[in-house]
């Protein structure tokens, strides 16, 4: 796939971007990097990725180290990818402050599979996995992403494929089911480092942060997917 580009020393990885998603593009970026540096390209694909992932929020430390490593410090993108994480470091962490205890409406909890069922703008009914990263006892129209005629009942933030840069959709809880047979699923997602420690065959884990605004989920969780 990469072949094209590397032969004829094109540096613009971007060029088939609607048919990719953030993450995906993200990666076919990196692995360029690597394969470029036996050729001497490895400072203009690693200036191009920097600049993607600074674009759309994904992959910011590894931007960092490549545009060091590339002695490019004195570059203004590397300031700003600095920027970037650092105040994205600052708002998780602020927003990990805030502690949501369980209310019995609250049906589902953080770092379970679930499957969303939706329309589409065709009108097309459509399912997608998703893994739950927070929950609202409410939602707000605003935060939805699509229209709702229930607002009175739970909103969860949920990593999603076709959600693969650092936005969450905000699904309510009527769209939401639990998959059946989690398993089977491989979900890959640029942004699970910030919520969770690992997938132990059931469900995310939630790391420290997560367990400590969320205390009563793990439990929650365990019983609910307990075999």
């Amino acid at each position: 796939m990469l072949e094209p580009y590397i032969r004829d020393g094109q540096t613009d990885l971007w060029l088939d971007r609607r048919s990719q998603t953030v993450s995906e593009v993200a990666r076919l970026a990196r692995l360029a990097c690597i394969i470029s540096s036996l050729i001497g390209e490895a400072p203009e694909l690693v200036l191009e990725y920097a600049e993607h992932c600074f674009n759309y929020g994904v992959q910011l430390s590894d931007a960092i180290y490549l545009l060091e490593a590339e002695g490019l410090q004195d570059h203004p993108l590397l300031g700003k990818c600095i920027l970037q994480l650092e105040e994205r470091r600052t708002q998780i962490a602020a927003y990990q402050q805030v502690v949501s205890r369980r209310v019995p409406s609250i049906k589902y909890a953080v770092g379970l599979v679930m499957i969303y069922d939706y329309t589409n703008a065709m009108g097309e009914v459509c399912n997608e996995i998703c893994v739950i990263t927070s929950w609202e006892v409410k939602g707000s129209a605003e935060n939805y992403l699509r229209s709702v005629g229930n607002l009175d009942q739970p909103f969860y933030h949920v990593l999603t494929r076709s959600h693969a840069d650092h936005s969450l959709a905000c699904v309510p809880e009527d769209k939401l089911v639990l998959h059946p047979d989690v398993g089977s699923v491989i979900f890959l997602h640029d942004q699970l480092g910030f919520h969770f420690e690992r997938f132990d065959g059931r469900r995310f884990v939630p790391n420290a942060g997560k367990r400590y605004r969320f205390p009563d989920d793990e439990a929650f969780a365990l019983n609910l997917t307990k075999k």
